[in-house]
């Protein structure tokens, strides 16, 4: 985690059917704030889903990439 900022918590999937939400939203429920991520190697178009209160972006490794980049 970097000092100051919100966790972000990654999740890698073969495919994104095969996530479970159960261990992020419990993660969620101790660290409220952060950005949330399932990186599946068959997701070609980004998409977002909602478990309980916990918003979780589907996107590529590239995709991830682009979105947090280098960490700065």
């Amino acid at each position: 985690m970097r000092r100051g900022k919100a966790p972000v918590a990654i999740e890698c999937k073969w495919s994104a059917s095969g996530f479970d939400p159960a261990n992020m939203t419990a993660f969620r429920r101790l660290q409220k704030q952060g950005r949330n991520y399932v990186v599946a190697r068959d997701v070609e178009q980004s998409f977002t889903q909602t478990y309980q209160d916990c918003r979780v972006s589907f996107v590529s490794l590239s995709q991830l990439i682009g979105e947090i980049g280098s960490g700065g």
